[in-house]
């Protein structure tokens, strides 16, 4: 279901998922005219900056070739290198001009959202052939916009034509009197300074042109508040992505609770197979709390964070084994289990004592 259908009620911006289904589709904001129009001006500003270089090389080309056309001593060899020769400066020049259309077309095309490539415009889907969709097309609103851009396009060149012309004007009566190489060279330069302002106009044009089937775009493609909430639903309702939210959530817990063991005051061991980290600061806390437990191999790096911070480890198999089960991270020690560990913080705290 295509999704540009202008619905009322459309009033949210479009999601990520949204944007990335049309994106996959091959919708996305771009005008046709911008990338043409960025070649015109780039192609027009090369020529002017490398047309004089250019037209020198050929010269040049075409005056060795003609020097060495002695008919005597032209053979089927003598003619092919002089094609070669001829292929390979003629090259060089068109080179730099399909290479920069090349590049300038790719880089358009990419400020527009990037390079999409979609293979779902090449499949056979029913609402291509609704015809509401080609007479919508067909209405003023839509074909106006068109036509009355075109018309605005030709007067305007027309318009540059003319007032270069008028520059011209009065020189033109000295072209009788001027050499035909001299003529051209004029001719070619009033060329050019036409075509290089409507290569501007058009790439102005272009970009006014962009702007508007960006909003045009972002209008489509807006949700109503119930798209919005069942998309969300769905999401949430999706096998992978709450199995994506849980991962997440754990990796962010088990950092968390690994960023707490060098605070700890002691960590009770199995001591190989449980670890329980107990912080406990009298006068703020009511009871001591678990800021962090693991199992097997969480255990292990729970004793080398304690180990390489000097959070000291005390060896107490059922200690251990109860307050991994009993107690969550956060959670406090429960009554039946104050004497034990009161016992263990003080064997800690008498153990710091004779340290220092």
């Amino acid at each position: 279901m295509s999704f540009f259908k202008g619905d009322n009620g459309r009033t949210e911006k479009a999601t990520g998922k949204r944007r990335g289904d049309a994106r996959k589709k091959g919708q996305i904001a771009r005008s046709p005219s911008l990338p043409s129009a960025i070649v015109l001006l780039g192609l027009f500003w090369l020529l002017g900056i490398y047309a004089p270089s250019i037209v020198h090389s050929l010269a040049g080309m075409l005056q060795r070739v003609l020097a060495n056309l002695q008919p005597h001593e032209m053979t089927q060899l003598r003619l092919q290198e002089l094609m070669v020769g001829c292929a390979v400066e003629t090259s060089k020049a068109v080179f730099i001009f399909t290479g920069a259309a090349c590049l300038l077309s790719v880089v358009a095309n990419s400020a527009q959202g990037g390079l999409v490539f979609s293979t779902y415009k090449l499949g056979f889907h029913f609402e291509n052939l609704n015809p509401a969709s080609g007479i919508k097309r067909l209405l003023p609103s839509a074909s106006g916009v068109e036509m009355l851009r075109n018309v605005l396009t030709i007067g305007i060149v027309t318009h540059f034509g003319y007032s270069v012309y008028r520059e011209m004007q009065s020189e033109l009566p000295r072209f009788m009197l001027m050499s035909p190489l001299v003529i051209s060279m004029k001719a070619a330069a009033m060329i050019y300074r036409v075509a290089f302002k409507s290569a501007i106009y058009l790439l102005v044009l272009a970009v006014c042109d962009y702007l508007w089937k960006s909003h045009q775009f972002e209008e489509q493609l807006k949700m109503t508040k119930q798209e919005v909430k069942d998309e969300a639903k769905n999401a949430e309702g999706n096998p992978e992505t709450r199995s994506r939210i849980k991962s997440k959530q754990r990796e962010v817990a088990m950092r968390r609770m690994m960023a707490a063991v060098p605070k700890a005051d002691v960590v009770i061991t199995n001591p190989t197979h449980f670890a329980v980290a107990l912080v406990y600061q009298p006068g703020k806390m009511a009871a001591p709390t678990v800021v962090a437990k693991g199992q097997d191999h969480v255990a292990l790096r729970i004793r080398e964070l304690a180990k390489e911070n000097k959070v000291p480890l005390v060896e107490n198999k059922p200690l251990a084994r109860t307050l991994y089960k009993l107690v969550d991270v956060g959670g406090t020690i429960p009554g039946d289990l104050f004497k034990a560990v009161a016992e263990v913080l003080a064997y800690v705290y008498k153990l710091k004592q004779t340290r220092l």
